[in-house]
């Protein structure tokens, strides 16, 4: 498998729309940032539980661009498929507050 960053143009873009799709979940709540090395990520976190936090990055593997974890470059789901990847997003913050 070829990795790659996807180009800064998609990267917005992508992010763009997920954050769209996160802030419709009810609980969510993120923002775009930037950071050192990573690029622009999107930070999700769950309301109420400031600490509870995830931030997205995207990947280019293949030649398909994915949405990744961006703490360990884990392969969530592809960008054609935003919805998914929200409803991964929000259960994973739900089941770490439920822990």
């Amino acid at each position: 498998m070829e990795h790659a960053q996807a180009s800064e143009v998609d990267v917005r873009h992508y992010i763009s729309m997920l954050d769209r799709e996160v802030a419709t979940w009810p609980g969510l709540a993120c923002g775009i940032v930037r950071r050192p090395g990573e690029g622009v990520v999107l930070n999700v976190v769950r309301i109420g539980s400031a600490l509870n936090s995830v931030e997205i990055a995207c990947r280019r593997v293949d030649g398909i661009d994915w949405y990744a974890w961006a703490s360990d470059g884990e392969l969530i789901g592809a960008v054609d498929f935003v919805e998914d990847v929200a409803a991964a997003i929000a259960r994973v913050l739900t089941e770490r507050a439920d822990a």
